[in-house]
């Protein structure tokens, strides 16, 4: 059943990207004819009236969400960013049932080192841990982070954001990266991790940078492709359902 679920749902999203794709070309074919012609100056100012319109009318379906054929919002699936954290912690979290373990952090953080080798002596701490915790919103006091992934050897504070998403200023305007950094090392220091174990990813669809520069970006794509490349080699009987989610998180 799931391998049907699938499948149809990669159908639907390569019948998209064809529409898409050809919907480009005929676009591209358009404005070359027109730059071979030439516009005259009434004919542009028209143009450019009826691309406003167009323009508003494309913002009200961002809006309203419907820029694109999506299966998963249908199904009452909400592209939010609570429950992709909320997705994204079960995925990291080594003690959920997922019979991946610590493999799907350790990849990540992979991902990570391709950008940031300065980044290796945390993944050797994720390996010798004996016990790891993964916490959703923890109130820490100056700060909430996302998703806070630690042990006795490392802290990571993972701050995600869905598209167009911004960091928040608190009252003194202060930048939430700015905030948590501050607090990762607080508490990293109580807990004792050497500071070449303490991270902070800045997680957003566009891979945005962080206001904070001890933050590292990893971008929606990057995170799934860490998790895609884990699952060619390791078969669990979820690895369909987190392929699905993977689908959607990278699409939304």
């Amino acid at each position: 059943m799931e391998d049907q679920i699938l499948s149809n749902v990669q159908n639907v999203l390569n019948r998209y990207s064809d529409i898409r794709n050809k919907i480009l070309v005929e676009a591209d074919q358009v404005v070359n004819r027109f730059n071979t012609l030439g516009i005259s100056a009434e004919f542009e100012k028209y143009l450019n009236q009826h691309l406003k319109f167009a323009e508003t009318v494309l913002e009200k379906f961002k809006d309203k969400g419907l820029s694109r054929f999506d299966l998963f919002r249908l199904a009452g699936f909400t592209a939010s960013e609570e429950n992709f954290s909320n997705a994204v912690a079960a995925i990291l979290d080594p003690n959920r049932p997922h019979q991946l373990g610590k493999k799907p952090l350790q990849s990540v953080l992979k991902k990570i080192l391709e950008r940031n080798q300065d980044q290796i002596s945390i993944l050797s701490a994720v390996s010798d841990s004996k016990t790891i915790q993964v916490r959703r919103e923890l109130n820490l006091g100056s700060t909430i982070p996302d998703i806070l992934v630690e042990s006795d050897k490392f802290i990571i504070f993972i701050e995600n954001k869905i598209r167009h998403g911004k960091e928040t200023l608190n009252s003194n305007s202060h930048k939430q990266t700015d905030r948590q950094w501050k607090e990762l090392e607080r508490r990293g220091k109580s807990l004792g991790v050497p500071d070449n174990c303490k991270l902070g990813i800045f997680l957003t669809p566009e891979g945005k940078l962080p206001a904070n520069n001890n933050f590292v970006r990893l971008s929606v794509s990057e995170f799934v492709e860490a998790i895609d490349d884990l699952l060619k080699t390791e078969s669990t009987e979820y690895n369909n359902t987190i392929k699905a989610f993977l689908q959607f998180y990278k699409l939304s």
